[in-house]
């Protein structure tokens, strides 16, 4: 199978994991898409799981990465040619895709744009010295995300479930 923008993409930004305080991607290699795809459009035993028949993931969606919290999927619309990124609650008994980015060219730049601001190595159960904390930095990352995604309400969310994890936190 051939993912010609996907793979592109992946190279160029060459990321596999950013963190976000409690929050984080773990983004497949070109090498790992394949595998990626298993229990979503296709069986371990390689029957096609995409259509009418078999449920609603659609044919052209392909996951590349996944909530490193939840592992939910999210995953690129190679059908539509802009190439929106999505994720979805797995486990729910239907996909109902929640839009993350209106490109998968803004969303890489969102994820390198986090990788670039953050110290953190691995998703955190507490803040810690590493973890961005202050509001006027966390609403400059906002409005940059947003910039950037224009106006996705999934990062605007994501930057407030942030702020709602360092209050719970008493840092």
């Amino acid at each position: 199978m051939k993912y010609s923008k996907l793979e592109h993409e992946l190279k160029k930004y060459n990321l596999s994991e950013v963190y976000f305080g409690s929050q984080g991607f773990i983004i497949s290699s070109v090498d790992e898409l394949e595998n990626e795809q298993l229990g979503y459009s296709k069986h371990p035993d390689g029957t096609d799981l995409t259509g009418i028949n078999h449920g609603d993931w659609l044919q052209g969606w392909v996951v590349f990465a996944r909530d490193a919290d939840l592992g939910d999927p999210i995953f690129t619309d190679t059908k539509d040619e802009n190439s929106p990124v999505y994720t979805a609650m797995h486990g729910e008994g239907e996909w109902c895709p929640e839009l993350v980015s209106p490109n998968l060219t803004s969303f890489m730049a969102s994820l390198n744009f986090l990788a670039s601001t953050t110290k953190e190595k691995c998703s955190r159960i507490n803040p810690n010295e590493n973890t961005i904390t202050d509001l006027n930095e966390l609403s400059n990352l906002k409005n940059k995300l947003n910039e950037l995604n224009k106006d996705s309400s999934f990062w605007s969310n994501f930057i407030e479930y942030h702020l709602e994890w360092i209050e719970e936190s008493d840092f």
